[in-house]
């Protein structure tokens, strides 16, 4: 009995731990930033992004300004996204950098494959803004 309870005990820690850890991964953080560009949520897509410098709220704000105006351009253009789906996730042997592969379906009828590119700051996935 003793040894069925330890068992039990050991796997649901083990799940515990795992459920707690996957949250941040390179797929996980890539999802949370196709999530929020589906949901039209600017200032979150703003928040998941890295800079090499760092930004006050003043240039944040405006970032999320501009993204939105360039949003509505791409949605006159290709259609809202409706949809993702992650195809692939590589991620570099140091575990600096990643690349999520995922396609983007969209309202019109079009489909993207795109790669979303990630860097790891700090023990944190962060999508790299290339600035």
């Amino acid at each position: 009995m003793k040894k069925l309870l330890f068992g039990i005990f050991t796997c649901l820690c083990a799940l515990i731990m795992v459920s707690c850890g996957g949250g941040n991964t390179p797929t996980a953080k890539a999802e949370a930033y196709l999530d929020a560009l589906k949901d039209g949520n600017y200032a979150e897509i703003v928040d998941q992004l890295h800079f090499k410098k760092e930004m006050t709220d003043e240039q944040k704000a405006q970032l999320v300004t501009m993204l939105e105006e360039k949003a509505q351009k791409s949605i006159e253009k290709d259609g809202a996204m409706e949809s993702y789906e992650i195809i692939s996730e590589t991620t570099s042997e140091d575990g600096t950098e990643a690349k999520v592969e995922c396609l983007s379906k969209y309202s019109t009828g079009k489909e993207k494959t795109e790669t979303i590119k990630l860097v790891n700051v700090d023990g944190e996935w962060k999508v790299d803004s290339g600035k």
